[in-house]
């Protein structure tokens, strides 16, 4: 398992560009902002389409979890979340833990991840959101960095 900083610090990210990704800028014509939206609108679904989570597990993820530095036991406690949800017409039980584990398989690239790209999927759009979708939000270095380069 990863440490745990560097695996929430990775989901922090995501939540943080998750809230910051659909502004709409004042100093915009409309017909630009609409354009725009439409772009990061295709690399939102882009993004969320290679993460090892249904919509509705990533919206139990966000909703319930916090990654923002919290003390450990904190941490231990979330994990222990438990919810039904409804996923693809099918009501079904999640448990925070279990959707943590398998994020970290997923940013390792083990298990059921292993040779099937979908990390470098999601880079690709995450490096977008980042550069294009979230201007003039005071983002970490840490989170640019994990959405990387944009592709040329």
């Amino acid at each position: 398992m990863p440490d745990r900083p560097a695996a929430y610090g990775a989901l922090d990210a995501l939540e943080y560009v998750e809230e910051y990704a659909p502004l709409i800028h004042d100093t915009e014509p409309w017909e630009e902002a609409i354009g725009r939206l439409d772009a990061q609108r295709l690399h939102l679904i882009s993004f969320h389409a290679a993460l090892p989570f249904s919509e509705a597990e990533r919206g139990f993820v966000f909703q319930n979890l916090s990654f923002r530095k919290l003390p450990e036991n904190e941490y231990e406690h979330q994990l222990g979340y438990e919810a039904d949800i409804i996923s693809e017409g099918v009501r079904k039980h999640v448990v925070a833990r279990e959707l943590i584990s398998r994020w970290m398989a997923w940013r390792q690239q083990t298990g059921e991840f292993e040779g099937q790209g979908s990390l470098e999927e999601a880079r690709t759009p995450l490096a977008y959101l980042i550069h294009n979708a979230t201007p003039g939000a005071a983002m970490p270095q840490s989170y640019i960095d994990l959405g990387g380069e944009l592709p040329s």
